[in-house]
């Protein structure tokens, strides 16, 4: 129970933090000059960047060259991990796209709803959870089903939202490959990750101090991403979105999570480390939107309001996903 309460008040406090910090700024911006205000929310949006870029590039890094420095790879089957997140986010959008059509939606509203059902918040929440309420070991593991995560949000879902936008955005003459390649965060991704199978192949011990560290790092890197997106959140749009909000809860937390668990059972990865691996799978098939599906909408004139909107409620459904999530890894 205590780590269940844990990852909720990461969440709770991050996205609080960023709220009291958001209303704070704009309050003294308020009593500027509409010039001095301008700049004063300049910086500060700066420094939430800045604060975001940190997490990303100086922290998560560390810990992922940990995970799989010690992480047990002594079997073909973990080569599934990635195939079972990129099915669960194909199937996402695909069952979003089928969702919207029955709903009626018009096309740029179906856009934003496939982005909500594809992107998965895979990083900051998922990662965290695997950790909290399964240990070190199953951080690696984390990160494993995530590695086509990238591709397919941008040889894939970018593409899909472009079709159903108003508007293309700047043209850029770089492939989608090109982007993904050039990207800092997987070049960190992939470097963190090999750096770490490199030392794990050649029988390198791991320090003892990487454990603790980690503990500190992981929770903290997350209240850091938490905060820069609780400081941008809008709650006013909610209300005229429940039923679409609810669509996406089943499709997140129930239908996602139950055909990656399919797969993951059909192909034998129940068996693997006692059951870990499908634990792992279960936790990162059950997360809310990743806040990577806001971008789309504002790149391809989709509707931005139903995006935000599903983005929060579905984050917030966490607070009755997580408990359950607890109980069910615990019979797995």
């Amino acid at each position: 129970m205590n780590r269940f309460l844990l990852s909720i008040s990461i969440i709770f406090f991050g996205l609080l933090t960023g709220q009291i910090l958001n209303r704070i700024l704009f309050r003294k911006a308020g009593r500027l000059e509409a010039d001095k205000a301008s700049q004063y929310l300049g910086r500060a949006e700066l420094t939430v960047r800045r604060m975001q870029l940190f997490a990303m590039f100086g922290l998560n890094p560390v810990v992922t060259f940990g995970a799989f420095w010690v992480v047990r790879l002594d079997d073909l089957r973990y080569v599934a991990l990635p195939l079972i997140g990129a099915l669960a986010i194909l199937s996402g959008g695909i069952l979003a796209y089928a969702t919207s059509k029955g709903m009626g939606h018009e096309r740029h509203q179906t856009g934003a709803f496939i982005c909500s059902g594809a992107f998965m918040n895979l990083g900051s929440f998922g990662s965290l959870f695997c950790y909290i309420f399964l240990g070190e070991a199953s951080y690696a593991l984390a990160s494993m089903y995530r590695l086509l995560e990238e591709f397919l949000y941008l040889l894939v879902g970018y593409p899909i939202a472009r079709l159903h936008g108003t508007t293309a955005g700047e043209e850029d003459k770089q492939s989608a490959l090109m982007k993904i390649i050039k990207d800092p965060v997987f070049q960190i991704y992939i470097t963190s990750i090999s750096a770490g199978l490199i030392l794990n192949f050649l029988g390198v011990e791991r320090p003892s101090f990487f454990s603790p560290v980690s503990a500190v790092i992981i929770p903290f890197s997350s209240f850091l991403l938490v905060t820069s997106i609780g400081y941008r959140i809008r709650f006013s749009a909610i209300r005229h979105y429940l039923k679409e909000c609810l669509a996406i809860s089943v499709i997140k937390f129930i239908a996602v999570p139950a055909i990656a668990l399919s797969a993951a059972f059909a192909l034998g990865l129940d068996t693997l480390q006692d059951g870990l691996v499908v634990k792992v799978v279960l936790i990162m098939s059950a997360m809310p939107p990743a806040f990577h599906s806001l971008i789309p909408p504002q790149l391809y004139g989709l509707d931005a309001d139903l995006a935000n909107s599903l983005w929060l409620f579905n984050t917030g459904m966490l607070a009755v996903v997580l408990p359950i999530l607890y109980v069910l890894q615990g019979l797995v």
